[in-house]
């Protein structure tokens, strides 16, 4: 069975100092449906907004690759549309 992700908590991470690192670890940890959640094909699925310290990971200049410290905020947010 699958841990869920807390909607909100501190995870203690000391692996590859990237964002990518960290989301490669919360797959491990988390299981194969977070990634599916997110990923597609490796690519941030279009509908996910993941934010390091209150800005877009797309706006960043090294993107999904940026560097990440101790008490770095992210945030992740599955975008919703309808009528």
């Amino acid at each position: 069975m699958e841990k869920e992700l807390p909607p909100q908590s501190r995870i203690d991470y000391e692996g590859a100092a990237t964002l990518d690192g960290f989301l490669r670890y919360l797959a491990e940890e988390y299981g194969p449906a977070l990634t599916r959640t997110l990923f597609d094909r490796d690519q941030l699925k279009p509908h996910c907004a993941i934010l390091l310290n209150g800005r877009s990971v797309r706006a960043l200049p090294e993107g999904i690759n940026s560097p990440i410290k101790d008490g770095d905020h992210i945030v992740f947010s599955i975008m919703i549309d309808g009528g």
